[in-house]
This record gives C-alpha cells, structure tokens and sequence, in this order.
C-alpha cells in the first residue's frame, strides 16, 4: 500500500487489520408509527405532555406532583377525566384499559404485551408556570415501586420557570424505564442543575434541548444507566463542573458531544464508566479535577485517550480498569497530586488494559495498589517508579503475560504481596525487591516459569498470614538457586500452612534459613505437595511434623533428586515418596522419623524399593504403618 506525504510518496506501508477500528455510527431513533403525536410547546408555554401505555394486566396507576409558581394546575388524563389540584399536591390517577380507544392499541417490542394509549397533559393556573415537577410518586395504596409499571413512553414539557427537574426517574425503583424520548423545550435561566434528570431510563433513545445549557454546572448521573440511547446531542457542557457518574451505564454510547471539550470539571469521577460501546472521547481540559476514580472503567471498546491534565487529580481509583482494547495510557498522565492519607487512589488502575505495553512515570504513588497492573497481558515493562508509600501489591502483575523484566522495586512498606506476580510467564529477573513488610507470599512467583532468580533482597523476614506460603514458588521452572531471605520467615508465628510451596521447583537446595520452619512447629498443620515435583532439589531439613492434621500424601512425591533428608518428624498422616531418589539408608532414617499412626507410606520407584530387610521395614510397621511399594 503507497501513501504520499507532500510530493512524497511512502510505500509499503502495512496496515494489520486488528489495528483499525470500524468506527461505529448510531442508529437514528424511529418513533413508532402506532403511537399517537405529540403537541408542539413554545418556548414562553408553561406544559407537560406524556404519551403513556395501558395494560389489561397491570394497575395502570400514575402518581405525580407539580410545584407551581402560584396557583392550582390542571391534568387531562386523556381518556375523557380532568381534575385540578392545588401547588405541589399529589395527582393520582388509575386508568380503566377498555374505556380508552380501541384504535390507540399497539404491540410493544419490548415485552410483546398489547397496549392502549392515553396523552397525558398537565397545565398551570393561567398565566402562572411550573417550578418543578416529580414523576415518581408511589400510591398510596401501592407502596410496593416494582408493582406498578409506568409506562411512560414519549415526553414533552417545558416552563420558563423550572428550576429543577431533577425527579423525572428515581432511585427506589419507581423508573421511567420503557421512556424512549424526551424533548425539553425551555427552563429557567436560574436552573443549574440536570443532575439524574434521565436517570435508569433504560430505553431511551432520543433527547432534545431545545434551549441552551451552559448555565447547567451540575451533572451528576445525568444519563446514568440509559442502556439504550447511542448519541447525545449536541449539548453545550461549558458550565459543567461535575460530571460525576454523567455518561455511567450508558451501554451503547458510541459518540460523546465535542462541546465537552468546553467544561473545566472539577470531577470527573465514573464519567464514562461502563460505556462499553464507546471507542473514542473528545479532547477534555480536565486540569481542575481532583477526582479521576473509576472515569473510563469498563470502557472495553475505548481505544484512544486524548491526553489529560491530571495534575490536580488526587485519586485514580481504578481510572483505566478493563479498558481492554485501550492500546496506550495518555503521556500527560501527571499523579503528583495524589492524596497521601487515601488508603487506595491507585487500587486496579490499570486493571485489564490488555493491549498497553508500558506506562508513563508515575509519581507520589501510595497506599493500597493490588491490581494495579493486573490481567494487563500485553505490558513488557514499567518505568523505575517509587512504591516506597505502598501499602499493599498484592496481585499488582497478576497474569501479565508478557511482563519480562522489573526495575528496583522498594515495597518496604507493602504487608501484602499476595499473587503478585502470579502468571508472570515471560519474567525473568526483578533487579530488587524489598519486601521488609509483607506478611503474605501466597502464590506470589507460581507459574512463574521463565524467573532466573531472585534479588538478594528478597525477605520474608514479616511473614504471619497462615497461608503465607501456599504456592509461593510453584511452577517456577527455571529458577535454579534461591537467596537467603527466601525463607526467612519460615516458622514465624501464626503460619501453618505450606502447601505447594515448593511444588514443581527446579532449585537444588535450600537456604539454611528454611530450619527455622522448626521454630513453631506446633503451628503447622498444613503440607500437601510441598515439595511435589520439586525435580532440583537434593536433601530437605529435618521437619518436625507431629502436629500436621492433614493429609500429606503427595509432600515429597515426584522429587526426583531428593536423596537425603525429607524427614517428618512425628508425621501421622499418609505420605509418599514416590519416584524420590531416596537410598535404604535415607529411607530407614525416614521410617525412624515417623510417628505411631495406621497410615501408609508410599516408597514406590525408589531405590530404596526392593533393597528394604526386614528389620528395616520393621522400623515403619511397628509403629502401625503401612509401607507401600
């Protein structure tokens, strides 16, 4: 493929087709034609027109209240009723499915239910306006909100005087659910707020406004959960301060309004969260907002973020989390600002961005940081970064696939370092890691099968949780000798369980610090395949095991080169040796370890099999052992 840049033409350019995005366009709304017209409002009336569905199944009751300027207002139900009630008092009405015209049925797509249709019109005393209105209101005969279906399905209002209108839907559950279209003809200038105005409207689909909204600064859950709706329209967002939670849930929202460009937000905290069908945002100026928490998360189709003055910001609470097709994280990312007392402001930040490969600097990085790099299968590496202020990194690189290599890593203030690198395939060598702090190394390096070695700052000095050692280096084939620290935390109070810990290991030999496993050796109870397939190692300490009350059976099984040691002291329960390298002479030394149990050893595929006297099986089955072979 040849491109000209100027009178210069560059070739054999190729375009992989996994990286072009089929832009999406929104499907234009079409009004059913069974539905009966809406009235035309002008700008300077004062009125309210809903279109709404009747059911032979359901209540059919519809409870409102409007707040007046001054003065009564006036609903026509639109099936031959009109009744008056005074300023803000509640209207109710219970509509009779066979008085209305049988002309006005319809079958609606969403449920396949037949309906009849009523033009519900509310009006002001003459010359007066509307302050506000609710929609929402239960009956009093019916406090159950799920048990009432409002079938709102085309609104048209509007008053130079509203102030607020904020209640159309609500959250108790009494939500304008199957509305498909709303058209707003004006408010008053002094309204600042839209704030939860189409709020759980799950089937919108079309809005209109027709007056200007730059005065509008609040909003919050504008068009929270509007499922259905594609595009908003070209709104003017220039007075927006908060965008808490605007676009939220918004499923199919392919196209964002440009005049976003035009607000200065102070938050901008689950903005976009979940608008799964959105794949690009306009430019933003977003240097005043403090809040970034949750803004793009689960945007899985978001491709491309324009840079973002986040110099402000002061938590980013898992700001990125499962943007998956998001291929780079925003140069201008600037964490400077982050709120030190926080206890997680970059918890899951960047969660399942699959594609990334590195990330900018981050800077003043503190607190509780588990996932944040997690599941993000494409990264290679991260630039030096200071977690010195951490909290915790448990599960920080879980199943970063292709994460090769790691920068001095000072997390001397993490108590936790569950899973933090579990499934790190492609990792070969982390250059430092002090780990001063951390109480929990379960499944920290399992299936890390491309590690060469630990730093020689590596401890487990604070380890306490009681499965702190569970998996912690199963699978790491490739790891060929361990440091000191390693096990340096062996026998601290409070663990007991040291399943898989060495499962599937190719080390030869354990540091001396592993005897300390014997400084609390009435804390274990735990071991199950601890030294499963541990294919390097050639002689185990001494382990006083006369408290273990589960199963061992596999503990030593598969450890081809074990040929000396691996004595459980006391043990009373079943345990196997199978396939060890275990002579006569290391095996005898076993059988005396053992303690009096109806148990049965397994010593199949050893050398000593086979070369046993009886005197020396005699060791094992006068204690009420059973030896298999």
């Amino acid at each position: 493929m040849g491109i000209r840049f100027g009178n210069t033409p560059i070739r054999n350019v190729v375009l992989e087709r996994g990286s072009l995005a089929r832009p999406l366009k929104a499907t234009p709304w079409v009004r059913n034609p069974r539905w009966l017209d809406m009235p035309t409002i002008a700008s300077n009336e004062s009125r309210f027109t809903a279109l709404v569905a009747i059911s032979s199944e359901f209540k059919n009751q519809f409870v409102f209240h409007f707040n007046t300027t001054s003065g009564n207002y006036t609903v026509d139900w639109g099936d031959g009723n009109t009744d008056t009630y005074s300023d803000n008092a509640e209207a109710e009405h219970t509509y009779n499915y066979s008085n209305l015209n049988a002309n006005t049925e319809f079958t609606h797509d969403k449920d396949g239910r037949t309906y009849r249709q009523a033009l519900i019109s509310v009006t002001p005393q003459a010359g007066q306006g509307f302050a506000s209105f609710d929609l929402v209101e239960d009956p009093p005969n019916n406090v159950h909100p799920y048990a009432n279906p409002r079938m709102y399905l085309d609104i048209v209002f509007g008053s130079p005087n509203l102030t607020s209108i904020s209640a159309i839907s609500s959250h108790g559950g009494n939500l304008c659910k199957h509305l498909e279209h709303v058209k707003i003809v004006n408010f008053s200038d002094s309204m600042t707020s839209l704030n939860s105005v189409f709020y759980s409207m799950y089937c919108l689909k079309s809005i209109e406004i027709d007056r200007s909204t730059s005065n509008i600064s609040q909003w919050v859950s504008t068009f929270y959960a509007c499922y259905g709706l594609e595009e908003i329209p070209e709104l003017d967002f220039s007075g927006a301060t908060n965008l808490y939670n605007t676009f939220s849930g918004c499923l199919k929202l392919i196209k964002i309004p440009a005049s976003i460009s035009n607000a200065a937000p102070t938050s901008t905290r689950q903005t976009f969260l979940s608008c799964t069908s959105l794949q690009k945002v306009p430019m933003m100026n977003t240097s005043n907002s403090t809040n970034f928490s949750s803004m793009f998360m689960y945007c899985r189709n978001l491709r491309f973020i324009p840079p973002l003055d986040t110099s402000s910001g002061t938590d980013f609470y898992r700001m990125f989390y499962f943007c998956t097709s998001l291929e780079e994280i925003p140069k201008t990312l600037d964490t400077s600002s982050t709120n030190q007392a926080d206890s997680n402001p970059m918890h899951g930040m960047f969660f399942g961005c699959y594609r990334i490969q590195t990330i900018p600097k981050l800077t003043n990085v503190v607190g509780d940081v588990r996932y944040m790099f997690s599941n993000c299968v494409s990264l290679k590496r991260i630039p030096e970064i200071d977690f010195s202020n951490v909290t915790t990194t448990a599960a920080m690189f879980n199943s970063c696939l292709n994460l090769e290599s790691l920068p001095p890593f000072n997390i001397t203030g993490s108590t936790s370092t569950l899973q933090m690198f579990y499934n790190c395939y492609s990792l070969k060598s982390i250059d430092s890691l002090a780990t001063n702090s951390s109480t929990d190394f379960n499944l920290m390096f399992y299936n890390c099968n491309n590690l060469t070695r630990l730093p020689d700052d590596f401890t487990t000095i604070s380890a306490s949780d009681s499965d702190a050692f569970e998996r912690f280096l199963g699978y790491t084939y490739n790891l060929t000798e361990i440091p000191e620290g390693t096990c340096s935390g062996f026998g601290n109070a409070g663990v007991t369980d040291y399943q898989e810990a060495f499962e599937a290991t190719y080390f030869s030999e354990l540091p001396d610090s592993f005897t300390g496993i014997n400084n609390n050796a009435d804390n274990i109870t735990k071991m199950p395949e601890m030294f499963n397939s541990a294919f390097g190692l050639k002689h185990v300490p001494t382990i006083d095991a006369s408290n273990v009350s589960s199963s061992t059976t596999n503990t030593f099984y598969n450890a081809h080169c074990l040929e000396s040691g691996g004595i459980l002291s006391g043990i009373t329960q079943n345990v196997s040796y199978r396939r060890t390298n275990m002579d006569r002479e290391a095996m005898t030394a076993v059988f005396s370890g053992l303690g009096n149990a109806s148990k049965t050893i397994n010593i199949n595929e050893t050398p000593a099999e086979g070369n046993l006297t009886d005197q020396d099986k005699a060791i094992a089955t006068n204690k009420g052992w059973t030896i298999a072979t």
